[in-house]
């Protein structure tokens, strides 16, 4: 199944939501502290740097 371009909005922008949701959520229950949540938030960065690259990437594709 292949998202489309609202499809892929909407997914970012509930993604992006939700991670504003746990910074309230993660220093309340003493997360922030967690090495493992440290772990987490840095792969979801690398994830989410990625796959704006690659999508950055088929944009530019289809425009040439």
């Amino acid at each position: 199944m292949r998202l489309g371009a609202k499809g892929l909005r909407r997914l970012h922008a509930v993604a992006t939501v939700a991670w504003l949701l746990m910074i309230p959520v993660s220093v309340i229950f003493g997360w922030i502290y967690s090495l493992v949540f440290i772990a987490a938030i840095s792969l979801y960065a690398n994830v989410a740097a990625h796959f704006a690259a690659w999508q950055g990437a088929r944009a530019e594709e289809a425009s040439s």
